[in-house]
């Protein structure tokens, strides 16, 4: 997962579910 997802229809939700892991860290 470095640069860009594999998909496009993944932006917005793969920034959320990376802002909630970070705050899950």
């Amino acid at each position: 997962m470095t640069g860009k997802p594999p998909f496009p229809p993944f932006t917005l939700e793969t920034a959320q579910q990376k802002a909630r892991m970070a705050e899950n860290a």
